[in-house]
């Protein structure tokens, strides 16, 4: 579990695996990177997998809003310009997804891959 300060707010992340390319996992609307727990023990022996909580969601901070998809998109700059990351797979559930959509088309290149889903429950 750590913590990086990115455009204004903490934002929580956690790494699980420690070799092969990046794996971003981004969680749905009001849940959080645990969303992702079965998903990581079969990821983490061939990637390095990047969970973390979207602003106003788990522990990462919750200033007043609304939120844009353009901002959550340039926290996810924030922590991959902190963690040193310049490319990765992108694996979104629906507002993780529109995250990644907008994410891409503002930095295009940096996804090896973009895989979006649509999930109705969290965990």
């Amino acid at each position: 579990m750590a913590f990086v300060h990115v455009n204004g707010i903490e934002l929580h992340y956690t790494i699980d695996g420690n070799q092969g390319p990046w794996i971003t996992l981004s969680h749905s609307l009001a849940c959080n990177l645990s969303s992702w727990d079965d998903q990581v023990d079969l990821l983490k022996d061939r990637f390095r997998v990047l969970r973390f909580d979207t602003r106003g969601h788990g522990q990462s901070s919750a200033p007043p809003g609304p939120y844009t998809l353009e901002q959550m998109a340039e926290d996810v700059d924030g922590l991959f310009r902190h963690l040193g990351i310049t490319q990765t797979h992108w694996m979104g559930i629906s507002m993780g997804g529109m995250i990644g959509q907008t994410y891409t088309l503002a930095h295009p290149g940096v996804f090896l891959s973009l895989i979006l889903a649509e999930y109705p429950l969290c965990g």
